[in-house]
């Protein structure tokens, strides 16, 4: 429902105005009117509408000075004149200077309603991109939006959450490791996710008619799974209003965060959890031992020895930022004790794929594994001279069967590497990660697609492009094109002639 102030010196006029926007424009709402100007601006400044339905010829301030004050102070309020045919010319310059549109006396309810659905959709895409700015800011914690914000951004006023993020938590090294994600605009669903792997979601409750919240997060979770991945879900089953926004989303993300379990499917309940005590005294000996085998240069047993205490941590469910802050732990040991030929900046960013590609602990022990032996010698299994073509061998297998179900692991079992070598080799010739290239070129793919027939449905194209979910897709789809698939079709498809 946009929200409008109606300015007219003319009582029946004014009447009028009002009495079609009741009858003929049903997300449209007067909430005040005005006899002059100066009145007008006055509620303009106190309400902040959407929309600013003025005469041209007022007392005190006229509706072509109105106007440009609003436009000065509020730029996103929409401002319409209706000016006499005398003022023709005159409503025009005043479109020059800001003003939307204008209609012409008398005032018809068709040309009031064409004006207003015109605006509407000019409100829905502010409303959209203003809605996914402060989704962004409340998530990532840039900024905290005041409760007025949160109201005029989520008006149904309940609402449900939940988030689910497949494997790993986000890169936090890389700045080219994911593409943002928001819901498309006629979604009712909202939807944001860091990157591609995580969705939050956030419901209106008036959507939820003959299911739970819960029931639903559980079917999207469910038609979500594959074999290549492993799902953490935090559901929040109490309803809350949007000035809670800030604080439940915020504990969303830190309980996600330290609860992921590697290879560890998981549906939690925010209310539910509670923060675990963990005992580190019990992994003094083995760090001791570690550092005895390091100083000894025993490297095969060292490497034995972190594989037996990975699968100890996996039978133990130590969580993710937990086994990372250990396994950080064996590589300081490893520089203190000079045995590391890697940089510091570059074992970070080896680990940091590492963990984030891992979809079992057996995959994260093989990575970890893998990122030893290239510290401690010099020599891996991709020499200089052949990296290039390993990678154009890569590249050629994406593009070939870009509808299977890929993954980094299935690309290191098809061609012999390591994780940590094949991030390492989108890095150098991609200047991206392995699940980005994946992405954008699945998406061009798509476009490639559609440009060749216009009938084809949007589940069938993302079938042919390797997406089980059309909804899923569809996101990925706008988010790296700017369009969602259905006008993208329309703007740069060509009917099949077929």
């Amino acid at each position: 429902m946009y929200r409008v102030i109606v300015a007219d010196d003319e009582p029946a006029a004014l009447k009028h105005i009002c009495t079609i926007i009741e009858r003929k424009c049903p997300n449209f709402e007067v909430i005040a009117t005005a006899d002059n100007g100066e009145s007008a601006l006055q509620k303009v400044r106190e309400l902040q509408p959407e929309v600013l339905i003025s005469d041209i010829k007022m007392p005190i301030i006229d509706g072509i000075a109105l106007t440009l004050h609003v436009k000065e102070q509020f730029p996103q309020i929409l401002s319409v004149i209706v000016s006499g045919y005398q003022d023709f010319e005159y409503a025009k310059g005043a479109i020059r200077s800001g003003v939307c549109d204008y209609i012409l006396k008398p005032v018809t309810p068709s040309a009031l309603k064409e004006v207003l659905d015109k605006l509407e959709l000019t409100l829905m895409t502010c409303y959209y991109e203003r809605r996914n700015k402060l989704i962004r800011n409340l998530c990532t914690g840039c900024s905290i939006p005041s409760s007025e914000e949160l109201v005029k951004v989520f008006p149904d006023g309940t609402y449900y959450v939940a988030i689910m993020r497949k494997n790993a938590v986000p890169s936090r090294f890389s700045s080219h490791t994911g593409i943002e994600i928001f819901s498309i605009q006629d979604e009712k669903m909202i939807v944001y996710g860091r990157d591609e792997m995580e969705s939050l979601y956030i419901c209106p409750k008036k959507l939820l008619y003959q299911t739970s919240f819960t029931a639903m997060i559980l079917k999207t979770i469910a038609k979500m799974a594959d074999n290549l991945s492993f799902i953490t879900a935090i559901i929040r089953e109490t309803p809350l209003s949007p000035d809670e926004f800030p604080a439940v989303i915020k504990e969303l993300y830190r309980k996600l965060d330290k609860s992921i379990i590697i290879g560890k499917n998981q549906t939690l309940f925010l209310d539910q959890l509670s923060v675990k005590c963990t005992d580190n005294a019990s992994e003094e000996n083995h760090f001791d031992n570690l550092e005895y085998l390091i100083q000894q240069n025993e490297y095969q047993k060292f490497k034995k020895e972190i594989q037996i205490l990975l699968k100890r941590w996996e039978t133990e469910n130590r969580s993710q930022l937990w086994i990372e802050s250990k396994i950080k732990h064996i590589f300081y040991l490893m520089q203190k004790f000079n045995c590391m030929h890697e940089t510091q900046e570059s074992v970070d960013y080896m680990l940091d794929d590492a963990f984030s590609y891992a979809a079992t602990m057996d995959n994260l022990s093989e990575s970890i594994i893998g990122i030893i032996n290239q510290s401690i010698s010099e020599k891996i299994r991709c020499q200089c001279s052949d990296k290039a073509d390993i990678y154009r061998e890569i590249i050629e297998y994406l593009n070939r069967n870009i509808s299977d179900e890929l993954s980094i692991q299935v690309i290191c079992k098809k061609f012999g590497l390591s994780q940590t070598t094949l991030s390492k080799l989108f890095r150098t010739y991609a200047d991206c990660s392995f699940n980005n290239y994946l992405t954008n070129i699945r998406i061009e793919k798509a476009k490639s697609i559609i440009s060749k027939d216009k009938d084809i449905f949007v589940k069938d194209v993302a079938n042919r492009v390797g997406y089980s979910d059309q909804f899923y897709f569809s996101r990925i789809f706008h988010s790296v094109t700017g369009l969602c698939p259905s006008d993208y079709i329309d703007n740069y498809g060509i009917a099949d002639k077929t």
